[in-house]
């Protein structure tokens, strides 16, 4: 899952790598199931965008979401 870090709204992105290795990741969409995954890496791939893997693939993530189904 690619992370955009455009500007933030609110704080900054911690630019470290592996900052956020076991933190939990929620989407939570507009409508439907709610998922949460721990990150297993956190890596910079260059033009302001960051790699997060997670231990377990979403499920129910949609082409809407712009992630993996």
């Amino acid at each position: 899952m690619n992370v955009s870090t455009g500007t933030p709204t609110l704080g900054s992105f911690d630019r470290r790598p592996g900052a956020y290795v076991g933190q939990m990741l929620r989407l939570i969409p507009t409508s439907g199931v709610v998922e949460e995954r721990l990150i297993d890496s956190w890596t910079y791939t260059g033009s302001n965008v960051w790699t997060a893997t997670v231990r377990k693939a979403f499920v129910n993530a949609t082409g809407a979401a712009q992630l993996p189904a």
